[in-house]
């Protein structure tokens, strides 16, 4: 994890299976895996979370904060998050391997010219959504809820919103730390080096945590 922008970016972690202990629920055993935080490329609830919690129609142009703005919101209407056990989808992260809308060209002067006060627009409306956000982290906005606050959001994470400071543990989520696998380095063809030296050459004990 890091600040950056003043806002917190997440990432994933790897888990070992043998290493995570399951809450217990009123129905039994739940196998997912408790989590602080909020993934928006892979996430799915009942649909009172769409009554509840729908995404802030005032973000514009905004990006690494969203998920913040949802993590905040949804906890502080009483929801919570888990990550499943096994690995169930991919995401390819880089974007090396694809043109994005930031980084495409025009080929005319009037379109350069166009695209520049577009999106200089765009920074602006971003540097407002970032606000809107800040707010809800620090508990300042009417689009929280009123089962839990900002600040036990904040404990809960493990993290001071107000000064940017990740707390020690953090990035454990709670969780053991021998509930965590070592970490994977990824070698220079893109494919996980000496992975047997960090496995113990047991790869199938190895689960992903989206968040």
């Amino acid at each position: 994890w890091k600040f950056s922008d003043g806002m917190l970016r997440q990432k994933g972690r790897l888990l070992s299976s043998s290493g995570t202990s399951q809450p217990e629920l009123e129905d039994g055993i739940n196998d997912n895996v408790p989590c602080p935080l909020y993934a928006a490329g892979f996430n799915f609830s009942s649909s009172s979370v769409i009554k509840d919690c729908p995404y802030d129609a005032t973000l514009h142009h905004l990006f690494f904060g969203e998920e913040m703005s949802m993590a905040v919101r949804l906890f502080t209407h009483g929801y919570d998050f888990f990550a499943p056990p096994q690995c169930v989808c991919y995401h390819k992260w880089t974007r090396d391997h694809r043109p994005t809308i930031q980084g495409d060209t025009r080929s005319t002067e009037d379109e350069t010219s166009k695209d520049k006060r577009d999106d200089s627009m765009a920074q602006q409306q971003r540097r407002r959504s970032l606000d809107v956000v800040f707010n809800q982290l620090r508990g300042n906005s009417h689009s929280l809820g009123s089962i839990r606050t900002a600040s036990e959001f904040a404990s809960r994470v493990g993290v001071d919103f107000h000064d940017s400071i990740i707390h020690p543990g953090a990035e454990d989520c709670g969780l053991p730390s021998d509930a965590f696998a070592p970490y994977l380095f990824l070698g220079e063809a893109g494919s996980n080096a000496d992975t047997e030296d960090l496995t113990g050459g047991n790869n199938d004990n190895i689960v992903h945590l989206v968040s």
